[in-house]
C-alpha cells in the first residue's frame, strides 16, 4: 500500500511538473512571438543606386576575408567592369576562428600556431575571391591585425607599448605578406595604417562596415574608419554595408531570387538604405567569390550563401551639425525650480554643483537629437528597458555644451551609462570617457584628466543630461560620440559611433 502511494505521489509530482513546464513554455511562446516577429520583419525595398553614384577610386574596407564578397561582391564586379579602380583593405586575416582551423587542419584544440596557419590560408582565399571579382592582387592590402582583437584595440589598447595579444598568440603582425609586418597590435597602429592607405590611394568613395553591425570587429572597424577620416578631414563619399546581425539576412539560406532588405529595427535610425541591383552574371560571380573562402564555407556555408541575392545593400549616414540655441539651460532650470509638489517620477533631479534638487520641466530632446539607436533589438535589451538606448542629443547654449542620453524606460540607478567622446582639435584628438551611475559621474581609464567630470548631471524619467564647458569646443572641428549601458559590469547596449560637426561643410 505504502509503495503504491509513493508511486502515485511520484506520478502526481511528475504530472504537475509537466504542466508547469508546458505553462512556462506556452507563456514564453506567447510573450516572445511578437518580439521575434517584429525582429525578423525586414523593411520594404529601399531605393536603388547604381555605379554612377560611385566615383572612379573606391576603397572597400573589410574586417575579415569574406566580408568583401558578402557585402559588396556584386558592386565590386560592376565597378571593375566600368573601368573604375577598386582597392581592398583587410583589417585582419581572420586568424581567430578556431573551429575553421580545426576543420582545415584536423587538429583539436587549435593552437596559436594553427591559427597563424589559418591566417595564411585565408590570405590566399581572399586573393582568389577578389580575383573572381576582377580585383588584381596589387590592389589588395592585408594589415594583419588580430581577428577578435580590434575592439579592445579601439577601446583600451591604444598605445604601441600596450598591445593586444591576439588568439594567434602574437602581439605584433606576424605575416610577411602584411602591409607592415611586425606592427604592434595597437589602436594607434591601426589609425597610422589607415591614414597611409587613404593618403596613398586618395579614394573618391570609402565603403566600410555599418555601425549597427553586431560583430565587435566590424563595429571597431567602422569606428576606426570614421575616426581616421575625421582626423584627416578627407572629403570622400562614405558608404556602409551590413554583415552580422541576428535579423539579417532573412533567412540564413541560399535564396538567389530574393532581395537583401535592411532589418526592420534599422529603418528609422538615421541610415539611408540603398539597394544595388545585380545582373545575373554578377550574382553568379558573387557566389563564385564566396565559394573561394573554402575554410569558411566548410563551417558556415548556409550563412555565407544567404548573401547571394538579387542586390547588394548599402547605407548612407547623415552627419548632424551641432545646434546652438539661446535659452537652453536645463541645469539652471533645475536650480531655479518650478512648482513644488509634483510627482517624483515627473521631476528633474539635479546632482552636482551644489544643486538644490528643485523641480523643473525638461528641455525637449527631439530637436537636438544627433544619434538614433534601434530599440528592443535583442532579448536582453527588450528585458532591460532602462539600458536600451533610444537616442543621443546635443546642443550648445549659454556657454555650456549639453549631451543628453535617452533610454526606452526610466533612467535606473542600477545601470551604468557610459559616454565616450573623441574631440578632433587643431592639435591632436582629445579623449573623454565618463560613466554615470546613480547620478554620479566618474572618469574612466584612458580619459582626459579629472576636469572631464561635468559639473552637473540631470535626470528626468528616461533622459539623462550632462553639461560641459563650451570652451572645450573652441579648437574643435568635429567630434565622435558613443554611449554604452552596462548592468552588473556587462554591456547591454551601445549607440553607433557617430561624427558630429560644429558647422556645415
Amino acid at each position: 500500500m505504502a509503495l503504491r502511494l509513493a508511486r502515485a505521489r511520484r506520478w502526481a509530482m511528475l504530472a504537475i511538473l509537466g504542466l508547469v513546464v508546458l505553462a512556462l513554455f506556452g507563456f514564453g511562446f506567447i510573450w516572445l512571438t511578437p518580439y521575434w516577429i517584429d525582429l525578423v520583419r525586414p523593411a520594404p525595398m529601399p531605393p536603388a543606386v547604381d555605379e554612377r553614384h560611385f566615383g572612379d577610386r573606391v576603397l572597400y574596407i573589410s574586417p575579415h576575408p569574406d566580408d568583401e564578397s558578402l557585402g559588396g561582391g556584386g558592386l565590386i564586379q560592376r565597378l571593375v567592369a566600368q573601368g573604375k579602380q577598386v582597392f581592398v583593405v583587410f583589417m585582419t586575416v581572420g586568424d581567430g576562428y578556431r573551429r575553421a582551423a580545426e576543420e582545415a587542419f584536423h587538429v583539436f584544440p587549435a593552437r596559436p600556431a594553427d591559427l597563424r596557419r589559418l591566417g595564411a590560408l585565408r590570405h590566399g582565399e581572399a586573393l582568389a575571391a577578389l580575383g573572381r571579382l576582377g580585383v588584381p592582387a596589387e590592389n589588395v592590402v592585408f594589415f594583419g591585425f588580430p581577428d577578435g582583437g580590434l575592439s579592445p584595440m579601439w577601446e583600451a589598447h591604444w598605445s604601441d607599448d600596450d598591445p593586444v595579444r591576439g588568439p594567434n598568440g602574437a602581439t605584433r603582425v606576424p605575416y610577411p605578406f602584411a602591409y607592415q609586418s611586425d606592427r604592434p597590435y595597437s589602436g594607434s597602429a591601426v589609425v597610422a595604417e589607415l591614414e597611409a592607405v587613404l593618403k596613398q590611394f586618395q579614394p573618391t568613395d570609402v565603403i566600410y562596415p555599418d555601425p549597427f553591425d553586431q560583430h565587435p570587429d566590424h563595429l571597431a572597424t567602422s569606428a576606426f574608419v570614421v575616426y581616421t577620416l575625421a582626423k584627416l578631414q578627407q572629403d570622400v563619399r562614405e558608404w556602409t554595408y551590413l554583415v552580422h546581425r541576428g535579423d539579417y539576412p532573412v533567412p540564413w539560406t541560399y535564396e538567389p531570387k530574393w532581395f537583401l532588405l535592411p532589418p526592420g529595427p534599422l529603418v528609422a535610425v538615421g541610415v539611408h538604405w540603398l539597394a544595388f541591383p545585380l545582373r545575373g552574371e554578377e550574382e553568379a560571380g558573387k557566389y563564385a567569390a564566396i565559394s573561394q573562402h573554402v575554410s569558411q564555407v566548410r563551417t558556415i556555408g548556409p550563412f555565407l550563401r544567404a548573401f547571394v541575392r538579387r542586390n547588394d545593400l548599402f547605407g548612407r549616414i547623415d552627419t548632424p551639425v551641432l545646434r546652438s540655441v539661446a535659452g537652453f539651460d536645463p541645469m539652471g532650470a533645475a536650480r531655479s525650480g518650478a512648482a513644488a509638489g509634483a510627482p517624483r517620477e515627473h521631476t528633474w533631479s539635479f546632482i552636482g554643483s551644489g544643486g538644490s534638487g528643485n523641480r523643473a520641466e525638461p528641455a525637449p530632446l527631439a530637436p537636438y537629437t544627433v544619434v538614433l539607436d534601434a530599440v528592443g533589438d535583442t532579448l536582453q535589451r527588450e528585458w532591460e528597458g532602462s539600458a536600451d538606448l533610444r537616442a543621443v542629443a546635443s546642443v550648445r547654449s549659454g556657454g555650456r555644451w549639453y549631451i543628453g542620453i535617452q533610454t526606452r524606460r526610466r533612467i535606473d540607478s542600477a545601470v551604468s551609462y557610459e559616454l565616450h567622446l573623441r574631440l578632433f582639435q587643431k592639435v591632436g584628438v582629445r579623449r573623454v570617457d565618463l560613466a554615470v551611475r546613480g547620478g554620479v559621474p566618474t572618469v574612466l581609464p584612458g580619459s582626459a584628466p579629472s576636469d572631464a567630470i561635468p559639473p552637473g548631471v540631470m535626470i528626468r524619467g528616461d533622459v539623462l543630461w550632462l553639461s560641459f564647458p563650451d570652451a572645450w569646443l573652441a579648437d574643435t572641428g568635429s567630434w565622435m560620440v558613443e554611449v554604452q549601458t552596462r548592468v552588473a559590469g556587462h554591456q547591454v547596449d551601445s549607440s553607433p559611433w557617430r561624427i558630429i560637426r560644429l558647422s556645415p561643410k
